[in-house]
């Protein structure tokens, strides 16, 4: 069925029956999200466990008040940065709440999909419950023709437009106390897991603007909280005059990391390491980010734009700002003489 013919019926076409539809990250199957009988068969269908509840697919902001009424402004905020999106958000559900329930959870996962089907459907029926087409545990189904061939005549309506997507679940995060923690990572890429506002300083010069301003906004949609320190157009400027800046505002504890960005990162790295406490790291790689945080104690990320595209990039601020210091007897013992070597330097 086209979704243009299913969105002329009348939303009662839906009472008890569970429809597949396509959204953003990975198909479907739903059903309106107060139907009793229709979220049994859901579970039926998937063989799915009655103590893992299903997300509910909502189309806007006003959906929230049938679930929750006590989202905090931090958490209103990281919900309107990522919605639309694949960002499964849990929250407590509200008492009077209508949501099916079959496991009296005190809990709801709700989400708004970046799908035009899903969307278009969820205004037209209200929110949906929703989970992915396959058997529990076993592999999502994402064609229409395979969901077909297994599924059949179990499932009442299919939504055969085709419709771009990822085919990589949501990132599913528990919001609490204007924080949150992580409990499944997808397409979305958390790096301020389960803590409090982190905040970094960051700079470029012109040959790292671009980079940095992609960057900004992936770490803001992360809960961190960017201090950019320049540079703000592409008009030729001097590294070190950033580096200073980032590198002063670690020093002075305003910042706990910085991101500095030139053309290959070298000449960051070099301007900010002649700062006493600084210990600056070129990197271009998972591994040497991780590597740099654990053995250096590292508080400040040099990357080159040349080098490193953006995907690259916020893998490497991903570990960089969430791996900690190892407090190795070793480690510390290097670290010690490099405090050292900074003093002598200034006799």
């Amino acid at each position: 069925m086209k979704l243009e013919d299913i969105i002329k019926l009348d939303k009662e076409i839906l009472k008890n029956k569970i429809i597949v539809f396509p959204t953003d990250t990975v198909y479907g199957v739903g059903c309106l999200y107060n139907d009793v009988e229709a979220y049994k068969k859901i579970y039926e269908l998937k063989k799915r466990s009655f103590d893992k509840p299903l997300a509910v697919l909502i189309s806007k902001m006003d959906h929230l008040q049938l679930f929750n009424e006590e989202l905090d402004s931090a958490s209103k905020e990281l919900i309107n940065k990522y919605w639309p999106g694949a960002l499964t958000v849990i929250l407590k559900k509200k008492k009077d709440s209508d949501a099916a329930d079959l496991f009296n959870n005190q809990k709801i996962g709700l989400r708004m999909p970046n799908s035009r089907i899903a969307l278009k459907l969820i205004d037209h029926f209200g929110p949906l419950a929703t989970t992915s087409v396959n058997i529990s545990g076993e592999k999502e189904l994402n064609s229409i023709e395979e969901i077909k061939a297994q599924f059949g005549d179990l499932i009442d309506y299919y939504i055969d437009d085709i419709e771009p997507m990822s085919k990589i679940s949501s990132t599913v995060i528990e919001l609490f106390d204007s924080s949150y923690r992580v409990l499944r990572e997808g397409s979305i890429k958390i790096i301020n897991k389960g803590r409090n506002i982190m905040k970094v300083a960051v700079g470029s010069d012109h040959a790292g603007l671009a980079l940095k301003r992609e960057l900004i906004k992936i770490m803001e949609v992360n809960s961190i909280t960017v201090i950019d320190y320049g540079t703000y157009s592409s008009d030729s400027c001097d590294y070190p005059d950033y580096a200073a800046k980032v590198a002063k505002e670690v020093i002075s504890n305003n910042a706990e990391f910085g991101i500095l960005i030139c053309y290959t990162g070298i000449g960051m790295s070099i301007a900010a390491n002649k700062f006493k406490g600084i210990r600056a790291a070129l990197v271009n790689n998972v591994e040497n980010a991780k590597l740099t945080r654990e053995h250096n104690n590292a508080n400040i990320l040099c990357l080159g734009a040349k080098d490193v595209d953006a995907q690259t990039a916020i893998e490497i601020i991903k570990t960089f700002l969430t791996t900690p210091f190892s407090n190795g007897e070793r480690h510390q013992r290097r670290i010690d003489k490099i405090t050292k070597l900074e003093e002598t330097s200034e006799r």
